[in-house]
């Protein structure tokens, strides 16, 4: 493609949609924009991919939520971005699935379950931790079941209607806490539940987010 023929000022490549004429195409015309700097990708209606030289002097990888121009100085401070490379998101290098089990708990003093999951990492890395609701009870006395709680989480002198996890005996009042921490070795995730009345936790399902970012 002769590169003069591209528009005044212009040096390089671009690919108008069908049935416009590249020569006289506006830029939300086009499909495709490069000039050796910038290569900008368009949508039906907008930029919605640029790399290279960013509109801000910058450079790196910009894509724009639907209905926003990537090709705007403003878009990485407009929450116009889904995805900007100049920023550091999380990485998640790997996920898995535990169990806390089964535990007692004595009448006027705690039960609890340890479990340690080596996560095989030369360094501590951050974890996100959720674990398994059977029974969630809202603000509002509304009910949800089967949700993932992110961890840790701690419950004062309740009743078991409001109680994130099953067990025995309803109604009976207790504290609950699962914590869990991390160092160079291993996922340390506890559980530990002190009701007025001898009562058996059920086990609780646990999912584990391993990221490569370091907690230290």
């Amino acid at each position: 493609m002769n590169p003069s023929s591209q528009g005044q000022g212009f040096f390089g490549v671009k690919v108008s949609k069908p049935g416009v004429d590249v020569n006289q195409a506006n830029p939300n015309d086009l499909v495709y924009q490069s000039d050796y700097t910038s290569t900008i990708y368009y949508d039906k209606n907008n930029s919605r991919f640029i790399e290279g030289l960013l509109p801000d002097s910058t450079y790196g990888v910009w894509v724009s939520q639907p209905g926003q121009e990537a090709n705007d100085p403003n878009a990485a401070t407009d929450n116009h971005l889904i995805f900007n490379s100049n920023q550091d998101i999380f990485k998640i290098i790997s996920k898995g699935t535990a169990i806390i089990p089964s535990f007692a708990i004595g009448t006027g003093h705690p039960g609890f379950a340890l479990i340690t999951i080596p996560h095989g990492q030369s360094f501590t890395p951050i974890v996100n931790i959720y674990a398994s609701a059977a029974l969630l009870k809202f603000s509002d006395s509304s009910f949800i079941t089967s949700s993932y709680i992110p961890l840790p989480i701690y419950v004062g002198a309740t009743t078991l209607q409001s109680y994130w996890f099953p067990s025995t005996t309803p109604g009976t009042n207790y504290s609950a806490a699962i914590l869990f921490g991390v160092d160079a070795a291993n996922i340390y995730i506890e559980a530990s539940v002190q009701g007025s009345t001898v009562d058996t936790m059920a086990p609780i399902p646990i999912t584990y987010f391993l990221l490569q970012e370091t907690a230290t």
